[in-house]
């Protein structure tokens, strides 16, 4: 009897430039569909955006909040979520 190999639904998330002055862009490769949220100290949800399809994408974030307003300079959080899997960094913005 074989035990079933692990499959990740992601393999990569990098974040460049950290830290942020004008942009942020996330590289993901992904398996299946993805959401990434960038996530302030307090806890709350900033900015979000939806990963479809299979391979790599590059996301774009321009610093603004979901009302198209600026987010204040500090360290926030991203959290991509595909499945059961979940992958977690900080960000500084400038």
């Amino acid at each position: 009897m074989s035990l079933p190999e692990k499959i990740y639904e992601t393999r990569k998330l990098t974040c460049y430039p950290n830290p942020a002055d004008l942009e942020l862009n996330f590289e993901i490769e992904c398996h299946s569909a993805a959401k990434l949220s960038v996530i302030s100290l307090l806890g709350t949800e900033v900015w979000s955006s939806e990963v479809r399809g299979t391979g790599k994408k590059i996301l774009s974030w321009n610093l603004e909040n979901e009302s198209g307003q600026r987010v204040t300079p500090g360290i926030y959080f991203y959290l991509l979520e595909s499945g059961k899997e979940k992958i977690t960094g900080k960000v500084m913005v400038k």
